[in-house]
């Protein structure tokens, strides 16, 4: 009889409320929201699995996956927003960027430091979907820590861990947040393996969208393998999947992504058959119940 799966959960997770998106110029209301991960929560403990507390990391790994400017950023840019009045005196309740620095805007010239909160905002954040609010950040950090928590659990011998991470994150980069994640909960899982010992790890990301954010901080790197299995943006959002037709296309140390070839089925083989191979030597993730750490779907951007 199989042993059920430990969950991990910080209920600070609950306390990250962006209060709504902007999405093509209007605030519409959000759908990243904290009841999403209470389903989740409640649906597991009455399944039988038991729940443990996430424990409290330093930013050793952090600082790893992410530009430590991102963390700073993300810690203190509330209360800067805050300090600028812009909640009380213009009635700005939340941190969205309205102005990004990207190469055409700059032209060549460098990029420097708005001294303005609300201009530092674009420097980090890529969309006005993500929204920052006074919960957020320990929201942000209980999902990190929830994260390498169930790492650790796999590292200590646990063959499976189940992190239960909201916000979610695998669209956040190493200097930048957007699409609903903050910080890249899979990507702190995958670094927290390798400090641990795990010579390779898999990342089997099986949103409906790309983990952009993923596969570009483990870009250049052969020790940790990326694999995506999502939707083809040009026949709709969410397609019928007789529809999808995919092959993996692999370069090495840089994941794959679908492209039209074969059927469904055999896509998610060859997915699972190039994540077994590609930690022989490490620590592994599922599917199949190998080692290894599992997070919630990213749902709602």
């Amino acid at each position: 009889m199989s042993l059920p799966v430990p969950v991990v959960w910080s209920e600070d997770c609950l306390r990250h409320d962006p209060a709504g998106e902007v999405w093509l110029g209007l605030r519409e209301p959000g759908t990243e929201i904290a009841a999403r991960a209470l389903v989740l929560r409640d649906a597991l403990t009455a399944a039988g699995a038991p729940v443990t507390a996430a424990r409290q990391h330093d930013d050793s790994v952090l600082g790893r996956v992410h530009d430590p400017a991102l963390l700073d950023h993300l810690a203190s840019v509330w209360a800067d927003w805050e300090a600028a009045g812009l909640p009380a005196e213009y009635g700005r309740d939340r941190v969205v960027p309205y102005v990004f620095p990207t190469p055409g805007l700059v032209a060549g010239l460098p990029l420097r430091t708005p001294p303005a909160v609300h201009g530092r905002a674009g420097l980090y954040c890529y969309d006005t979907m993500t929204l920052v609010g006074p919960g957020s950040w320990a929201a942000i950090r209980g999902a990190a820590d929830a994260a390498q928590t169930a790492a650790d659990l796999v590292s200590s011998g646990s063959p499976v861990a189940y992190a239960l991470c909201r916000p979610p994150g695998h669209h956040a980069t190493r200097s930048a947040y957007g699409g609903s994640c903050y910080l890249n909960n899979a990507a702190v899982a995958a670094q927290a393996l390798r400090a641990a010992g795990a010579a390779r790890v898999a990342v089997l990301d099986i949103d409906a969208h790309h983990g952009n954010g993923t596969q570009m901080i483990f870009w250049n790197r052969a020790d940790v393998w990326y694999g995506s299995l999502h939707v083809d943006p040009g026949r709709g959002l969410v397609p019928a999947l007789r529809r999808l037709r995919g092959r993996a296309r692999h370069r090495p140390g840089r994941g794959f992504h679908p492209e039209p070839a074969a059927g469904p089925r055999d896509r998610r083989r060859r997915l699972a058959g190039r994540a077994r191979r590609a930690v022989r030597a490490g620590a592994r993730v599922r599917p199949g119940g190998r080692r290894g750490v599992s997070g919630p779907g990213r749902g709602g951007c």
